[in-house]
Order: structure tokens, then sequence, then C-alpha cells
């Protein structure tokens, strides 16, 4: 399930993730909170401009 953010960027499977590409990075633990607020923001400013081509994946469950 993704947790969407005011922005562009949020987390999704327990990375970051960019709503418009796609783009996620998996931060490992435990960090520093100061290190961990670092990478986030700079992950934001990476995907600032992204183009929206990624789609929320559609689950279909098969007729029976």
């Amino acid at each position: 399930m993704a947790i969407k953010t005011k922005g562009k960027t949020g987390f999704r499977n327990e990375k970051l993730f960019c709503f418009n590409c796609g783009g996620s990075y998996k931060i490992e633990y435990p960090q520093p909170t100061s290190m961990v607020s670092a990478i986030m923001i700079q992950f934001a400013k990476d995907h600032k401009n992204c183009e929206p081509t990624w789609k929320e994946p559609v689950n279909e469950t098969p007729e029976q």
C-alpha cells in the first residue's frame, strides 16, 4: 500500500518513492534521524521535476 504525502514523494513498500516516475530508494536502518531526514530531503529534490509516468498497479482478481 502506498502512503502518499502532500508532495510528489512519500513511502511505498517501506522505501522512499516518487509517485511521478516510480523511482524508489531503500533507507538502511539504523541511521541517525538527521541522516534519514537529509536522505528524504535529497530524494524529494532529485524527483521534484519528474514527469508523471508511473501508474498505481491494479490487482485484478480472476473471476470464478
